[in-house]
């Protein structure tokens, strides 16, 4: 797939996606990645914007009107 979701910083965070920009994707993980999008979106997730590899099931303001905190 690529750059990583599990860095544990903003630094590595921002330096693995320098180094998409520098170094590119390969063939195969950009299919895979489009084929996780198109799996995800296709069973009603839908991805954000600013990560690849995040989606969510609804938005966050029907997701609070549909379900309590549990505190």
């Amino acid at each position: 797939m690529g750059f990583t979701p599990f860095y544990k910083s903003n630094l590595s965070i921002y330096w693995g996606y320098a180094k998409l920009k520098m170094f590119d994707l390969g063939e195969g993980q950009k299919r895979n990645r489009k084929l996780l999008s198109n799996i995800m979106k296709k069973v009603g997730f839908f991805p954000l914007s600013y990560e690849w590899w995040h989606f969510n099931g609804m938005a966050k303001d029907k997701a609070r009107k549909k379900y309590n905190i549990i505190e």
